[in-house]
């Protein structure tokens, strides 16, 4: 189905959605306008499609005010193909509703980007089917807003297995309760590998909530938080636990978390996390009451490493391999100064 156009139910028929599709079909929907119409519909498109092997794309689609979710799919299995969800806005939506509902997920690409959600208390959420396969996600450079209630969410991801999954460069605003929330980072047992980077996230009570950080995780992971701003939230960044195996990378590193009124990181575990070379708001660090009673920055809880701490914020310009507010000079190339040496000579006979 193709656009440009607009999708809309009317006449006397009760529909639960505007667009239904009940078989594993791939399918494009690009440029529409899709609303309620005169019945009770609550869905904007319902993808219930069975085995799903050809592409679904949704695309450059208006879907706003309806009761239950602007997209669903709730797929046996979508294996081998992709789902594209980009350049869609979704507004309007009420109380309990979805904006991007999906799941079903098995080996196959997720691009959900470039999106503007609002007024959903879950924008975006997405549960693998928990099998042993390779899955790549991609959640990039949406616009999400919570209004209402407090307790809405802006991300939230469900199950990891063997899943590669990128968190980058939404913008995640409004009365939240998680800007991001993470469930269970390897809940199959083999090793995924996660970035959290340059994401902006604030008035949410948990900026990002990461709930088992590794779950009983027995092979090396790589989760890797960068990049982000956490600002103006309750806690900027809090795990509830953490299990890593051996050999398993947890990078959490050149983020900035300035003006959260409760913590810029906690930490519920017993186990030391390291947060080295981070900025807290402050050049004096964050403030932790034992350890640095005196720093002014956001404070941090027991069993974070915060040492060498950044002492301006990270900025996108900056060099994203210097987590440090010092000059890095480098080695000059030899033929460069083969280049100078002739002005050298000018400079000498002129004087």
């Amino acid at each position: 189905m193709d656009g440009p156009g607009t999708a809309k139910i009317v006449g006397d028929e009760v529909w639960d959605e505007v667009i239904y599709i009940d078989k594993g079909l791939g399918i494009t929907i690009d440029g529409f306008k899709i609303s309620p119409g005169s019945g009770y519909e609550t869905e904007g498109i319902c993808h219930d499609g069975g085995e799903v092997t050809d592409p679904v794309t949704i695309t450059n689609n208006t879907i706003e005010g309806f009761s239950s979710a602007g997209f669903s799919a709730y797929w046996d299995d979508l294996d081998g193909t992709t789902f594209t969800f980009t350049g869609n806005t979704l507004t309007n939506g009420d109380y309990g509703t979805y904006g991007v509902n999906i799941g079903g997920i098995r080996e196959a690409t997720v691009n959900i980007s470039g999106n503007e959600i609002s007024d959903y208390q879950y924008a975006i959420q997405v549960e693998s089917n928990n099998d042993i396969v390779p899955l790549e996600i991609r959640i990039e450079n949406n616009t999400i807003t919570g209004t209402g209630a407090s307790d809405n969410e802006g991300i939230k991801m469900l199950n990891f297995a063997l899943d590669t999954t990128y968190i980058v460069g939404n913008t995640i605003q409004g009365n939240l309760y998680n800007g991001i929330y993470i469930n269970e980072i390897g809940s199959s047992g083999l090793p995924p590998v996660l970035y959290i980077e340059k994401n902006d996230v604030s008035g949410a009570k948990y900026g990002l909530y990461i709930d088992d950080l590794l779950y009983e995780h027995t092979y090396a992971a790589e989760v890797y938080i960068r990049y982000n701003t956490f600002h103006d939230n309750e806690n900027g960044f809090t795990f509830s636990s953490y299990d890593g195996a051996v050999g398993s990378t947890v990078s959490i590193v050149d983020n900035n978390f300035v003006g959260n009124s409760a913590y810029g990181m906690e930490n519920m575990d017993s186990v030391t996390i390291n947060a080295q070379g981070n900025w807290w708001g402050d050049d004096t660090g964050p403030y932790h009451p034992v350890s640095n009673p005196t720093g002014l920055g956001n404070e941090v809880s027991d069993y974070v490493d915060y040492a060498n701490w950044r002492t301006t914020a990270w900025e996108e310009e900056n060099d994203e391999s210097d987590s440090s507010s010092g000059c890095n000079t480098g080695i000059l190339n030899p033929l460069f100064l083969l280049l100078l040496a002739p002005l050298g000579l000018l400079l000498r006979k002129s004087r």
